[in-house]
Protein backbone atom coordinates (compact mmCIF):
# COMPACT_ATOMS: atom_id res chain seq x y z
CA UNK A 1 0.00 0.00 0.00
CA UNK A 2 3.24 2.45 1.28
CA UNK A 3 4.24 1.86 -2.62
CA UNK A 4 0.80 3.05 -4.67
CA UNK A 5 0.26 5.65 -2.01
CA UNK A 6 4.04 7.35 -2.82
CA UNK A 7 3.53 6.76 -6.22
CA UNK A 8 0.95 9.00 -7.07
CA UNK A 9 -0.39 12.28 -6.47
CA UNK A 10 -3.97 12.08 -5.16
CA UNK A 11 -5.00 9.45 -3.29
CA UNK A 12 -8.72 8.41 -3.08
CA UNK A 13 -9.87 6.79 0.58
CA UNK A 14 -13.49 5.88 0.75
CA UNK A 15 -14.92 3.46 3.43
CA UNK A 16 -15.68 2.64 6.95
CA UNK A 17 -13.55 3.98 9.43
CA UNK A 18 -13.01 6.60 13.01
CA UNK A 19 -11.14 8.87 14.00
CA UNK A 20 -7.47 6.75 14.17
CA UNK A 21 -8.30 5.41 10.55
CA UNK A 22 -9.66 3.46 7.31
CA UNK A 23 -10.72 0.17 8.22
CA UNK A 24 -9.70 -2.69 6.17
CA UNK A 25 -12.62 -4.50 6.85
CA UNK A 26 -11.30 -7.92 5.83
CA UNK A 27 -10.27 -6.00 1.85
CA UNK A 28 -6.58 -6.45 3.09
CA UNK A 29 -5.79 -9.49 5.27
CA UNK A 30 -1.93 -8.02 5.41
CA UNK A 31 -2.87 -4.65 6.61
CA UNK A 32 -4.70 -5.72 10.05
CA UNK A 33 -7.24 -3.51 11.59
CA UNK A 34 -6.84 -0.65 9.41
CA UNK A 35 -5.44 0.16 5.70
CA UNK A 36 -4.66 3.65 6.37
CA UNK A 37 -3.41 4.52 9.56
CA UNK A 38 -0.82 6.56 11.71
CA UNK A 39 1.86 4.49 10.15
CA UNK A 40 0.70 6.02 6.34
CA UNK A 41 0.92 9.48 7.71
CA UNK A 42 4.32 10.63 6.23
CA UNK A 43 3.75 9.66 2.66
CA UNK A 44 0.02 11.47 2.70
CA UNK A 45 1.74 14.56 3.94
CA UNK A 46 3.86 14.83 0.89
CA UNK A 47 0.14 15.03 -1.21
CA UNK A 48 -1.82 18.43 -0.96
CA UNK A 49 -5.16 16.66 -2.65
CA UNK A 50 -6.32 13.74 -1.31
CA UNK A 51 -9.59 12.79 -0.54
CA UNK A 52 -10.40 10.96 2.97
CA UNK A 53 -13.96 10.09 3.29
CA UNK A 54 -14.97 7.92 6.17
CA UNK A 55 -16.79 8.80 9.32
CA UNK A 56 -14.79 11.06 11.47
CA UNK A 57 -11.81 11.08 8.84
CA UNK A 58 -11.87 14.74 9.46
CA UNK A 59 -10.15 14.19 13.16
CA UNK A 60 -7.62 11.46 11.89
CA UNK A 61 -6.29 14.32 8.38
CA UNK A 62 -6.65 17.35 11.64
CA UNK A 63 -4.61 15.00 14.06
CA UNK A 64 -1.80 14.39 11.41
CA UNK A 65 -1.62 17.99 9.52
CA UNK A 66 -2.69 16.38 6.27
CA UNK A 67 -4.30 18.41 3.69
CA UNK A 68 -7.19 17.53 1.17
CA UNK A 69 -11.18 16.74 1.06
CA UNK A 70 -12.29 15.25 4.40
CA UNK A 71 -15.90 14.21 5.62
CA UNK A 72 -16.87 14.62 9.67
CA UNK A 73 -19.63 11.50 10.41
CA UNK A 74 -21.61 9.68 8.11
CA UNK A 75 -24.97 9.06 9.61
CA UNK A 76 -25.60 5.65 8.50
CA UNK A 77 -28.00 3.79 10.97
CA UNK A 78 -30.65 5.01 13.60
CA UNK A 79 -28.93 4.30 16.42
CA UNK A 80 -25.79 6.29 15.52
CA UNK A 81 -28.26 9.89 14.89
CA UNK A 82 -29.84 9.07 18.64
CA UNK A 83 -26.03 9.24 20.63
Amino acid sequence: MLKLIESHDRVLMLGHGSPWGLLSTGQFPDAGLFIIDESMVLPLQNKTNSVFIWCNADQFVQRHGLSGLNSGMFISEVLEALV
